[in-house]
């Protein structure tokens, strides 16, 4: 079988055992190779993806370490789990505003300190509030799963009960002890390559994709009170959003009559 370019392209930095690992590994989470499923032996990967054994093997190899395949003995290598990532317990955790079970924790990377939020993300909103920047990333069952650098404004900051940053979320913060009701919440969400920051932090794959998102919220007065960059794994990253009906009226142009598609 003819090799896929992308497994064969070897200028793009990433090395081919790295890339394959997420090719097999994507064939788990969308149940091509269902849990207690014997995957293709390695001289049939190598066949399939024209690589060599011991570059199929440094893969399966990956794969093994993260938990999600175990080589056993008289039957090959077996898949026993799906990717932690894209369970079910996650999704209520990256949507929730609130911590919403025990599996959940909170790591601080970097306490919260002045700081002038960068004009790529307060560029729509300029004031001159003073803002508190907080680095930290959210974990789900050991696994952490976002990296996030918070600005706030330090008036509303210090109205939080002592160290409450290291328990609950910090939306669900600004919106309990803002003094002025939220407005509206705005997010920007972009897919990028993660760095050696993101891929340390993350125990990620460098250059594999994250989701990026920006987002604000403005209160009454027309403040941006909370606004901040998340780099989610792009292997457990969920948005699932209700909107109002009245939603498209809204934010949608009028179209003339007379447009043609």
């Amino acid at each position: 079988m003819v090799a896929l370019d992308y497994m064969t392209k070897r200028d793009s930095g990433i090395p081919l055992y790295v890339r394959l690992a997420d090719v097999l590994r994507h064939k788990i989470a969308e149940g091509v190779w269902p849990v207690g499923s014997c995957v293709p032996t390695l001289e049939e990967l190598s066949s399939q993806h024209g690589l060599a054994r011991t570059t199929v093997r440094r893969a399966i190899g990956n794969l093994i370490d993260e938990g999600l395949l175990k080589s056993a003995r008289g039957r090959g290598t077996v898949v026993i789990d799906v990717p932690n990532l894209t369970k079910n317990q996650l999704h209520s955790t990256i949507n929730e505003i609130s911590s919403p079970t025990g599996d959940f924790q909170i790591k601080i990377i970097s306490p919260a300190h002045p700081a002038i939020i960068p004009f790529e993300i307060l560029a729509a909103h300029p004031d001159n509030e003073e803002y508190l920047l907080l680095k930290k990333v959210h974990i789900h069952k050991g696994n952490a799963f976002v990296l996030m650098h918070i600005y706030i404004v330090r008036s509303i900051f210090e109205r939080f009960p002592f160290e409450a940053e290291k328990e609950r979320k910090l939306a669900q913060l600004v919106y309990e002890y803002s003094p002025s009701k939220i407005k509206n919440i705005r997010q920007i969400i972009t897919v990028e390559p993660a760095d050696t920051v993101i891929s340390s932090t993350l125990n990620y794959g460098f250059s594999a994709p994250v989701a990026k998102v920006i987002r604000h919220f403005v209160d009454a007065r027309g403040r941006v009170v909370y606004c901040g960059v998340f780099w989610y794994r792009g292997d457990g990253f969920i948005m699932d959003m209700k909107l109002p009906g009245n939603w498209l009226a809204e934010n949608q142009q009028a179209v003339a009559p007379d447009n043609k598609y």
